[in-house]
């Protein structure tokens, strides 16, 4: 079969959405039948975790967690829940430098699998990115740091949650920018011998605040004649 129409045997490349989503549906039915019993939050996840790096330079909230890998997808059997988008947003971060700026998010590592598998996690930033000075990403399980050579072990069926700190200094929040342009790429990637390597991506924009804190409930904005101004959220 042709797919490059009235040429007998030709190919013909495409791009964007629509041919995406055929690609990724049909991925997503063969992890379906090698896990019949797996939910669709599952199958998402899979697919998520085990994609690969679509090159340098490329924004997080642009590429997700990359391109497809159907054979890994397929063979997964350890998977990272952080939400319902499988990835980790600490959205927009406000930085007032009034004192050091601390974030949590949790994961959850579960193992769909019969037998014990063991991860091994690693922060650093994506491909073509450098985290801001004086900001920091760490992974705790409780209030036990997990260094890259910690041993996350999981019984099967069973699963562990960790938590993924952001720090800033406040020298660092002097450096954010006022419209909030800087932006944090991080991947969190997690290793076991001869299991698929597992793939979280973790996204954050940074905006300098003086008018807002940790505790404000007003957000800040500024009018077209260029004076700030400011919303403040019903109590």
């Amino acid at each position: 079969m042709s797919a490059a129409s009235g040429s007998g045997d030709g190919v013909a490349w495409f791009s964007g959405t629509s041919m995406a989503t055929p690609v990724v549906a049909g991925v997503a039915a063969l992890v379906k039948q090698a896990n019949p019993k797996w939910t669709p939050a599952l199958i998402k996840s899979a697919l998520i975790n085990t994609a690969k790096s679509v090159g340098s330079n490329v924004l997080l909230r642009s590429v997700g967690a990359g391109r497809v890998n159907a054979l890994n997808a397929v063979k997964a059997k350890v998977t990272i829940d952080a939400g319902p988008n499988a990835t980790m947003s600490f959205g927009m971060v406000y930085g007032d430098a009034a004192a050091t700026l601390t974030k949590s998010q949790t994961f959850i590592v579960k193992n769909n699998g019969t037998t014990t598998a063991n991860y091994k996690f690693a922060v650093a930033a994506a491909t073509g990115f450098t985290i801001p000075s004086g900001v920091t990403v760490k992974i705790y399980n409780g209030s036990s740091l997990v260094k890259n050579t910690t041993i996350i072990s999981l019984g099967a069926g069973k699963s562990k949650t960790l938590t993924v700190k952001l720090v800033a200094t406040v020298a660092a929040q002097r450096n954010f920018e006022t419209w909030g342009n800087k932006s944090l790429n991080v991947i969190i990637t997690g290793t076991s011998s001869g299991k698929p390597s597992l793939r979280l991506p973790v996204f954050a924009m940074f905006q300098r605040c003086s008018l807002c804190s940790s505790t404000s409930k007003s957000l800040p904005l500024r009018l077209r004649s260029g004076q700030p101004a400011t919303i403040s959220a019903i109590p």
